[in-house]
């Protein structure tokens, strides 16, 4: 149980983590965005500059990706510990009535 436990709390880590990591590349892009539209800077846009804008987008969708991997192992995990709570339950109340019949 206890090596369970951890292995939540580092998956609850990981998964706050690379959300709070695509959230920050995601306002980096539109920073760089914005900047780059609506400002005379989109006359001297180079290839470097678009490469370097595809790379930050495709780093925010990587760990977006990611994030949501850990959030669907974390709810499976919950779902886990609901059945595993209610088998004992029923073993317990199962083995209740044995003890009085």
């Amino acid at each position: 149980m206890n090596r369970r436990h951890q292995q939540i709390k580092r998956y609850t880590m990981l998964y706050w983590l690379h959300f709070t990591i695509s959230l920050v590349l995601l306002f980096i892009f539109g920073i760089v965005f914005c900047f780059c539209y609506f400002t005379g800077f989109q006359e001297k846009m180079t290839l470097a500059h678009l490469i370097l804008m595809m790379l930050i987008l495709m780093l925010t969708i990587f760990f977006r990706m990611n994030a949501w991997h850990y959030q669907n192992f974390l709810w499976k995990e919950t779902e886990i510990t609901k059945i595993r709570v209610g088998r004992e339950r029923q073993q317990m109340l199962r083995g209740e009535r044995q003890f009085y019949e």
